[in-house]
């Protein structure tokens, strides 16, 4: 989608995630301070909550019956990139 802006850049008032987000706060501080055009940026999940092969052992040591099927975490890589229009 590409769209031309009819306003100066902004950030909505009721983002509820917003304010946990440094990173996107950069992002739009950069946008909004100083006319960032692009940006391009890996972000990575390793963690994997605390669900491993080791609380899945743990869980049939004891006899229960977790449900569903058992995967292990793999750590992923998102890149995300974004272009601004020209004010």
């Amino acid at each position: 989608m590409t769209l031309t802006p009819l306003g100066d850049p902004y950030v909505p008032d009721d983002l509820v995630w917003f304010s946990h987000e440094p990173l996107w706060q950069e992002i739009a501080s950069a946008r909004i301070d100083s006319g960032l055009r692009e940006f391009s940026i890996d972000v990575r999940s390793s963690d994997d909550f605390g669900i491993n092969s080791k609380l899945k052992a743990s869980v049939d040591k004891v006899g229960l019956e977790a449900g569903g099927k058992f995967v292990e975490h793999v750590e992923t890589t998102w890149r995300l990139e974004g272009t601004f229009a020209a004010p």
